[in-house]
């Protein structure tokens, strides 16, 4: 018995509306990760793309004196990697989905159990470290001048 010749498509056949809602795809390209009261954009998105990688993100957080980012996660469905190459590959794909870029010497992973914490520089920050950094040298020498 030979086989039926495959049906050739026609262009009637397809149809140019989706037969789904556009939240439909919400849900599966942005997961439902909870937002925080006045959270930055780029903490959902990191949120999101640890979500997208079976991680709970705990904490999204920027440090006080540096432009640099620090996650907090666990590990909830996503494996265990022993080898911290292999960690720094796969967490360095994971910011590379959120948007974040992250050269070699700029990205510090630490892996405690089931905890992750995530630390990399951001250059993007609203912050502006370097004025800060120059009003602490003026301070600095104010008091300079002060006798003792």
């Amino acid at each position: 018995m030979k086989p039926a010749p495959p049906r050739e498509i026609e262009a009637a056949d397809l149809d140019a509306t989706p037969d789904c809602d556009i939240e439909d795809f919400k849900d599966v390209y942005w997961p439902d990760v909870g937002t925080a009261p006045d959270e930055p954009p780029c903490a959902f998105k990191l949120r999101c793309a640890f979500a997208n990688a079976s991680y709970r993100v705990r904490k999204v957080e920027q440090a006080e004196t540096h432009p640099v980012l620090i996650v907090r996660a666990v590990r909830t469905d996503a494996c265990r990697i022993a080898a911290q190459w292999l960690l720094w590959r796969h967490i360095r794909n994971i910011l590379r989905q959120a948007g974040f870029d992250v050269k070699r010497d700029e990205l510090i992973i630490d892996q405690t159990g089931d905890r992750i914490l995530v630390a990399f520089r951001w250059p993007d920050s609203p912050i502006d470290y370097a004025a800060g950094l120059r009003q602490a040298e003026l301070d600095a020498a104010e008091f300079a001048e002060m006798p003792l």
